[in-house]
């Protein structure tokens, strides 16, 4: 898989110009492909996915213009979309933007279980699995199964909230949970160890930078979600989120972090 670089994304229902030149892009980031990532702009999982933009961005001083991967802020009217209009929203974006000619590498939707109906949260998981199949000639740039377009989907789950994957960035959190703000109540307390005056907020745009500076670890985070998918599926508590980190994960990484990764092992 490509490295990723985010970017905010662009006014939709116009035709998407092709990205600047990529020998403007530092080499490490010369064939990151083109991504899509949606997720509901009044949910945590968009500001997330900006403090990861933020820490590539500042690594690599690369202009926001120069990009390959869109931020989608899905806005229904200020209300939340269940998971199936979510979805149902990003297909509709995806074909629109196929019929202008656009080339699309990956699409990562990012949605959490909530109070919605599992059933409806099962749907739609299914239905981006199937997806990518390895009988389509169509292939992405690291030949990927995928769709009949080229493009390999990800859902980028969390059973039952998004909270759960800052916790796994410091443990591995196993139980189920009455309310996400027992996840919340978790999180404060490794934030607290670090800086007694740090407090996890939903709309921070560095929330991935606040949680290594507190000693948590993103490579911990995949992990411990791929442990937890392995055991309980899509069933609580669960992530896929794991897929979409591993797959930019050392274009984070500070020369310390290499060196201290390879001291304790931690995982590439």
């Amino acid at each position: 898989m490509g490295p990723i670089l985010l970017s905010k994304r662009r006014p939709l229902g116009i035709m998407i110009k092709r990205p600047k030149g990529r020998a403007s892009l530092p080499q490490e980031l010369s064939a990151i492909g083109h991504h899509l990532v949606f997720a509901e702009g009044t949910k945590t999982e968009l500001s997330y996915a900006k403090s990861i933009e933020k820490a590539i961005l500042s690594k690599y001083l690369v202009d926001p213009e120069v990009s390959h991967v869109e931020i989608i802020e899905v806005d229904h009217r200020k209300k939340a979309l269940d998971t199936i209009r979510l979805l149902d929203y990003a297909e509709q974006e995806i074909t629109q933007r196929i019929s202008q000619g656009e080339r699309i590498d990956y699409v990562w939707v990012f949605f959490d279980k909530d109070d919605y109906h599992f059933a409806d949260f099962q749907s739609a998981i299914a239905r981006i699995e199937r997806k990518n199949k390895s009988e389509y000639q169509e292939r992405n740039l690291n030949n990927d199964p995928c769709d009949k377009n080229g493009i390999h989907w990800t859902a980028c789950f969390s059973n039952r909230c998004f909270e759960l994957w800052p916790c796994l960035y410091f443990c591995y959190f196993q139980s189920t949970v009455s309310a996400c703000d027992d996840y919340i109540e978790q999180i404060n307390q490794f934030l607290k160890k670090a800086n007694p005056d740090c407090r996890y907020e939903k709309t921070s745009e560095g929330l991935h930078q606040t949680l290594v500076s507190a000693k948590g670890s993103l490579d911990n985070a995949i992990r411990y979600g791929r442990k937890l998918r392995q055991k309980n599926g899509i069933n609580e508590p669960s992530t896929g989120i794991s897929d979409f980190a591993y797959y930019f994960k050392n274009y984070l990484r500070t020369d310390e972090e290499e060196k201290e990764g390879e001291h304790h092992g931690i995982i590439r």
